[in-house]
């Protein structure tokens, strides 16, 4: 993780460190998972709208595509 874990330095972006931003962030919205890059690391913003299903669907689409974080 990218992303500070002190609660008084974080909001609700996530950033994740990869080896292959590009590739990641193209195969999660293969999986109708919209996310970006910033600074060659995956950003995810989640949002009041995003319900647990959501972060579940992200887990494992994490877990499916282990190789591409770093």
């Amino acid at each position: 993780m990218v992303t500070p874990r002190d609660p008084d330095f974080r909001g609700p972006l996530v950033c994740v460190r990869s080896t292959d931003v590009a590739a990641l962030v193209a195969a999660l919205r293969d999986a109708h998972i919209v996310c970006s890059s910033r600074d060659d690391n995956l950003r995810v913003s989640l949002h009041l709208y995003n319900v647990e299903e959501d972060v579940d669907r992200l887990l494992a689409a994490l877990a499916e595509h282990r190789r591409l974080l770093a």
